[in-house]
């Protein structure tokens, strides 16, 4: 299908059709073969998403964590887990996530879509997941925007006051007492 523009809509048609049984399975072995072309695998993973197979999750979880794998691929992972995982799924992510250094704007989407899902999901306050926010980049808008994005909606003082605290030394020469000083 295309729009009156001629851009293709393939995606509209609705992957959602194709859930049956056993289906999550197939996709999660598929998936984990890293013999497979990179395009195949991200088809796997939208698959996966449009049927909601949570079955591909510790695929997905493996993905995100070996950095022998594409970068696109971990940051489509890292979108699947969040969306279909469950709270212990990202719980067993946080030594991944503190320690975590990205290079590339794949990979700085990528640890932004997971440091928003703990945000999102509860597991992380506004000020720990602040510490893990990166600086948007002014070149593209992706999840990195869209965290810090929550983190300004969500942050009550109280939290920018902790987070302030305890990033103190990156903003060396800035003059944040007035802040600290004020009521919460």
């Amino acid at each position: 299908a295309t729009s009156e523009w001629r851009v293709s809509l393939w995606g509209q048609r609705g992957l959602e059709r194709l859930s049956a049984p056993g289906f999550g399975q197939q996709l999660a072995l598929r998936l984990r073969d890293r013999g497979r072309p990179i395009p195949i695998r991200m088809l796997l993973l939208d698959g996966a998403m449009a049927v909601r197979a949570s079955e591909v999750v510790p695929v997905s979880s493996e993905i995100v964590r070996n950095a022998r794998e594409d970068e696109r691929l971990r940051d489509e992972a890292a979108n699947v887990l969040v969306a279909l995982g469950m709270k212990s799924d990202l719980l067993t992510l946080v030594p991944f996530i503190k320690r975590f250094k990205p290079r590339t704007e794949s990979e700085r989407a990528m640890l932004s879509a997971l440091v928003h899902g703990m945000l999102r999901n509860g597991l992380w306050s506004v000020a720990e997941a602040g510490l893990y926010a990166l600086e948007p980049s002014p070149n593209l808008i992706d999840a990195t925007h869209i965290l810090v994005h929550a983190l300004a909606e969500r942050m009550p003082l109280a939290d920018a006051k902790e987070l302030i605290r305890r990033t103190r030394t990156f903003f060396a020469g800035a003059d944040f007492d007035v802040l600290l000083d004020q009521e919460t």
